[in-house]
């Protein structure tokens, strides 16, 4: 007969040994955490992304874990993914609204649609102090799901911005305003729902601007989509902002037929989008085609600079037209530069969805998504007349050519679309489909 003493020495010894292999467990995969981080320091992130393949090998066989693996194996090469945070910088009118959607529809990520929108608002009402007044800690606060107060008060109030930040589920409709039904801390808890996988499209921002930031976020988690379209394509959409939506539907309504008369759309054109010659440019003047293509070539030349070294692997190029011409494609190509993250179904249904409606109805709305996207890419040849053609190429021909948009001479070139206007940019390394 066993004695009741030795059957509590066995339950001792088990407790004992159980407790050990916990702490040991603890224990190795603290310092490996640790030794992880120094070790992805030395090797520039090299040695992370050969461990997060053989990781997701691993994860990815088709026999379940073990035990054993779950407990050793698993902390050792399971994927433990990199957050990522993604900058859509743009300027306006440049089709980065549309873009920015393949990361708004996607359930990983928690989205942000022009947040420095906001920050020029409190920053001119000088109530900035949290975030110190700059750019670089107004962002970093952001992907680091820090808002204040009057921040997200004054986001969840501005409907455009609600309206494509679709992911906020705690925005309640009040007699047709938006109104954040919580506080900040709700916003934040939103944002950290998401595991540090933060995008946002911002315009309000040059990439000289963003280097301080770039400078303090890892290699494999900060990544900037630059979106750059043909200023022609530009300038018209712009223009058919500030044109009166009857005027415009009418002008549609001649271009398929249905209309005789041709209305003019150009009372405001020169004024609003062009400066006078030699005029300085200044901040004010953002939203005229001098700025739009000065700021633009300065970005262009700050990144094949710096491509080699600090933007390597965190910058890459996407001209609007190319993505529209293939849009699911540009997708996948875009996420294979982000990391080790697949196009997810959910981006894939709604490119499908929102890029092969008709002319007619993606011209309906002009701050919409829902594009024909080889006509909406072209549609500055049907709107622009031939002198405001050539003020523009004028105005942008060093930034044209360098992202390789082709020439118009004539007005007989302008409605032949069979001539074409975009050809092959000179950026090498720089563009999208370059990894």
């Amino acid at each position: 007969m066993v004695s009741p003493n030795k059957v509590i020495k066995v339950i001792n010894f088990f407790l004992y040994a159980n407790i050990a292999l916990w702490v040991f467990v603890f224990l190795f995969s603290f310092m490996k955490h640790i030794f992880d981080g120094y070790r992805a320091l030395a090797t520039n992130g090299e040695w992370f992304r050969r461990r997060l393949v053989i990781g997701q090998e691993y994860w990815n066989s088709t026999e379940p874990p073990s035990l054993l693996g779950r407990l050793f194996f698993a902390p050792i090469f399971a994927p433990q993914m990199v957050n990522t945070t993604v900058i859509v910088l743009s300027q306006y009118r440049s089709g980065a609204t549309f873009i920015g959607q393949i990361f708004n529809v996607n359930p990983d990520f928690f989205y942000m649609f022009e947040p420095l929108r906001i920050f020029e608002t409190l920053q001119e009402a000088e109530r900035l102090e949290q975030y110190e007044n700059t750019t670089t800690k107004f962002l970093d606060g952001i992907f680091h799901c820090k808002f204040s107060e009057e921040f997200a008060f004054s986001y969840v109030n501005v409907p455009i911005l609600v309206h494509y930040t679709k992911n906020l589920p705690f925005l309640l409709k009040v007699n047709g305003r938006h109104i954040g039904s919580s506080s900040a801390d709700v916003l934040r808890d939103m944002c950290q729902r998401y595991n540090g996988n933060v995008a946002m499209k911002i315009i309000r921002a040059s990439l000289q601007e963003l280097l301080n930031l770039i400078e303090t976020y890892p290699r494999e988690r900060l990544k900037i989509i630059h979106i750059v379209r043909d200023p022609r394509g530009v300038a018209n959409s712009r223009k058919l902002m500030a044109v009166p939506f009857s005027v415009k539907r009418a002008y549609e309504l001649y271009l398929i037929g249905e209309l005789n008369a041709k209305p003019d759309l150009n009372s405001s054109i020169n004024s609003s989008l062009f400066l006078p010659e030699n005029s300085p440019l200044e901040k004010g003047h953002r939203a005229t085609m001098n700025w739009y293509c000065h700021r633009l070539q300065q970005d262009l030349q700050l990144a094949s600079n710096r491509i080699h070294d600090l933007l390597q692997d965190r910058y890459r190029l996407v001209r609007y037209e190319d993505f529209v011409a293939d849009p699911t494609g540009f997708a996948h190509k875009i996420y294979a530069f982000i990391g080790p993250k697949p196009v997810p179904e959910s981006v894939i249904n709604w490119l499908d969805d929102n890029t092969n409606v008709s002319y007619k109805e993606s011209s309906k709305n002009s701050m919409g998504v829902h594009k024909h996207s080889i006509e909406t890419a072209s549609n500055w040849r049907r709107y622009l007349r031939i002198e405001e053609v050539e003020k523009v190429q004028m105005v942008c021909a060093e930034v044209m050519k360098t992202l390789g948009y082709n020439l118009i001479a004539g007005e007989a070139s302008l409605l032949d679309f069979s001539v074409p206007t975009t050809g092959v940019n000179r950026l090498g390394m720089m563009n999208i489909s370059i990894t």
